[in-house]
Formats: structure tokens, C-alpha cells, sequence
């Protein structure tokens, strides 16, 4: 007596190996940021914000990491989608302003840190280490002239 034939017995076997956990998911080796930092190092523009990725945490979490990097400020966006600013390493009750806009704290999001003024983080602008070109009106030169037609052309 035959137990199972063609896709029938390979459903069968299919269906053993799932509920034995023998076809389970292989395990891929990721690097994990931990909760209250952010996902990569800012780099603040010439106008002194840099956009980074908050992996979620505490808003004292976010104020550490923030002040780690060398930022002044954070905006983040609240449940309604309006702009909080928390000032780093502000007095008490500005946090908790920004605290009761968040208080189960602050999800994995994108945010824009504000670097100090002068901060040394900044790329130097570029109208500093620049000098600018003075503008030379180009001339123009003599347009050529077809030449003239003798009535031999065959065209």
C-alpha cells in the first residue's frame, strides 16, 4: 500500500516539516542599533542641520544623543504632524513642554538636529573659502559671413 503520491505526498511532508519546525527561517546577523541613539553620526550643512534617524527612546535619550553629536536642537514631528523643538540641554520645563507632546517618548524617526552657532561640526561655508570670481562680459566675436554667391554654385 502506497502512504502518498505526487504533490499530494509532497504537501504531506511539506506540512510535517512546518509543524515540526524543521523548514525554520535561517537567521540573518544584523547590526542593531541600540533604542535612544541615532542610526549614524550627523553631518551638519554649511547652514548648521544635519537630518538623522532617531532609533527611538526616552526624550532624555534623545537629548543625550543629540547633545553627543553636537546639536543645539532637535525638531521633531508630534502625532498631529506640527514641529517640536527641544532645546539641548535646556532648562527643565521647555523638556517638559516637548515631554507632554511626546509622553510615551519618542518612536524611530527622522529628525533634523540644529548645530550650535560656530559650532566646529560645520563644514566651513563656502562663501568663506571662496573667492568669488569677479563677471567679465564675454565678447562676442564676428559672426561669419556665408560666402558670397558668384552664380557658378550648383546648389
Amino acid at each position: 500500500m502506497r502512504f502518498c503520491s505526487g504533490l499530494a505526498g509532497v504537501s504531506f511532508i511539506l506540512l510535517i516539516a512546518v509543524a515540526t519546525g524543521a523548514l525554520a527561517s535561517p537567521i540573518v546577523a544584523e547590526a542593531q542599533i541600540p533604542p535612544g541613539s541615532l542610526a549614524a553620526p550627523p553631518i551638519f550643512t554649511a547652514d548648521g542641520v544635519a537630518n538623522v534617524v532617531f532609533n527611538g527612546g526616552t526624550v532624555d535619550q534623545l537629548d543625550a544623543s543629540a547633545a553627543s553629536a553636537g546639536a543645539a536642537g532637535v525638531w521633531v514631528q508630534d502625532a498631529t504632524g506640527a514641529f517640536q523643538l527641544l532645546l539641548v540641554g535646556g532648562p527643565a520645563f521647555l523638556k517638559d513642554t516637548f515631554r507632554a507632546k511626546f509622553p510615551n517618548g519618542v518612536g524611530v524617526v527622522a529628525l533634523t538636529l540644529i548645530a550650535p552657532p560656530g559650532a566646529s561640526s560645520r563644514p566651513p561655508s563656502p562663501a568663506s573659502t571662496a573667492t568669488p570670481t569677479p563677471f567679465a562680459t564675454p565678447t562676442l566675436a564676428a559672426t561669419p559671413q556665408p560666402p558670397a554667391d558668384d552664380g557658378d554654385s550648383e546648389y
